[in-house]
């Protein structure tokens, strides 16, 4: 879904798509900061810092920045702004048409606040969206000891039904 419209994107700003290995996080948490570390994010970035893309201009195209990063801003600005922005990539948004680079900050600050924002903003929205996964989670796990119906689909990995009964399947030597 994401990746769907980059060309016609590029092609909009007059911009070349980048062709060498991709760059893409597929299933990777952008909450934990697992993308930074362990992802093709870090990759790039640490790509951006060892010159692998010249002295072309660079910009990384992201659905929206909470695609970027949902970890608390203060450990992911200084990535952002440092080691992306500071070196002269520029952030593409996609979903919003809206472009941030060193230059479109030195025009408007406000970009600069904007972007805090929105860090803000997805980091709180995903610890909201764990906090109410994790109590339907224990909701569920409560139905079940007290013998109550839970959908199968919605059960815990580690139970299954089988005969309309709840059984312990292979998961559950896993989770103990």
């Amino acid at each position: 879904r994401q990746a769907s419209d980059v060309q016609a994107y590029c092609d909009q700003r007059g911009w070349t798509l980048y062709t060498g290995p991709a760059y893409t996080d597929p299933g990777i948490s952008a909450f934990g900061g697992a993308n930074l570390r362990d992802g093709a994010l870090g990759r790039f970035i640490a790509d951006v810092k060892a010159g692998a893309f010249g002295s072309e201009p660079v910009a990384l195209l992201i659905e929206d920045l909470d695609r970027f990063s949902r970890q608390h801003p203060l450990a992911v600005l200084p990535v952002l702004v440092d080691d992306l922005i500071g070196a002269g990539v520029t952030i593409s948004q996609m979903e919003r048409g809206r472009d941030i680079s060193a230059a479109s900050i030195r025009a408007n600050q406000m970009e600069l606040h904007e972007l805090l924002l929105q860090l803000g903003s997805s980091h709180e929205f995903s610890k909201r969206l764990s906090a109410r996964v994790a109590d339907v989670q224990a909701d569920m796990r409560q139905r079940v000891r007290q013998g109550q119906a839970v959908k199968p689909d919605a059960a815990p990995v580690w139970i299954s039904l089988v005969d309309g009964q709840w059984q312990l399947n292979s998961y559950a030597e896993v989770v103990r």
